[in-house]
């Protein structure tokens, strides 16, 4: 795996940065697409740099806000897209359908992850956003459905026994579309390159932090409320992320890094929510 040509700029290695893009790149460009893509790169980097590269500078400087905001909400859709229910439940659906189950999930998730890559700079972020929350939200609120029916109403599930399998298999289609990959390239374009290292440690401590508050709390809301309490909230929160990608996330597909900045920092793309002004000034 080659370096990033952005890193070698960084560290004032102009050729390996030239020759490390044309091997990205596509054979079919010229000289002179090369030489104003590593111009850009040189730009982006020299105005990047000029800040301070520190966790404080991160957290302080209003032109990181934005950034931030974005990457925060992102996370926590990541943490509780529902994963936690779906694997702590796929258990109970394995061992009473004889491994059948086990077989499906395994032959789904292998083609799901390579279509999730070629649909990512076909189909874009925020499309392929909206089509992994919704997706995720309809199998989760469908398995709370079915737990309601079965534990609380006490009802007749066998006209409906499909649900569970047919729930999980949803699920591991439209999460690895979406909501499980995206905030790791997210993250990788939205950090500023001066403070983009302070910027992944900061989010993978805070997805850490979720992922333990997630774990500890799932097992007595789901023994105090039932487990379809459970699924719904976990879907509830699939329908809020994709509100939230449609109101706040800017669409990254097809840009290079300084472009994705500038939008970042654009005196247009201003948000308030309350007292906190998420807009980046310059």
């Amino acid at each position: 795996m080659p370096e990033s040509p952005y890193h070698m700029i960084k560290i004032n290695d102009r050729d390996a940065a030239k020759n490390i893009l044309i091997r990205l790149s596509s054979k079919v460009e010229d000289e002179d697409n090369i030489k104003a893509k590593l111009l850009d790169i040189e730009n982006t980097v020299q105005n990047d740099m000029e800040n301070k590269t520190s966790m404080r500078e991160l957290l302080t400087n209003s032109l990181y806000r934005r950034a931030l905001f974005i990457l925060t909400g992102m996370k926590i859709l990541h943490i509780m897209n529902g994963g936690q229910a779906i694997e702590s439940y796929m258990q109970t659906i394995i061992a009473s359908s004889e491994k059948v189950s086990s077989i499906i999930f395994g032959a789904i998730q292998f083609p799901v992850a390579f279509l999730a890559s070629y649909l990512l700079d076909n189909l874009g972020r925020k499309p392929l956003l909206y089509i992994s929350t919704i997706g995720c939200a309809i199998s989760l609120i469908a398995e709370g459905v079915y737990f309601y029916i079965q534990d609380y109403q006490r009802g007749n599930v066998a006209y409906i026994s499909w649900i569970p399998t047919a729930g999980i298999v949803l699920f591991l289609i439209m999460s690895p579309l979406g909501v499980s990959s995206l905030p790791y390239v997210l993250m990788g374009e939205l950090f500023p390159m001066n403070v983009k290292e302070s910027g992944v440690t900061l989010m993978t401590f805070f997805g850490v932090i979720m992922a333990f508050v997630v774990s500890k709390f799932y097992q007595p809301v789901s023994d105090a409320w039932g487990l379809y309490t459970v699924f719904w909230i976990f879907g509830g929160v699939c329908l809020v992320g994709c509100l939230f990608t449609w109101a706040f996330l800017p669409e990254t597909k097809g840009k290079s890094f300084g472009e994705i900045q500038n939008e970042l920092n654009a005196d247009g793309k201003c948000v308030r929510i309350g007292v906190i002004s998420l807009c980046n000034k310059s």
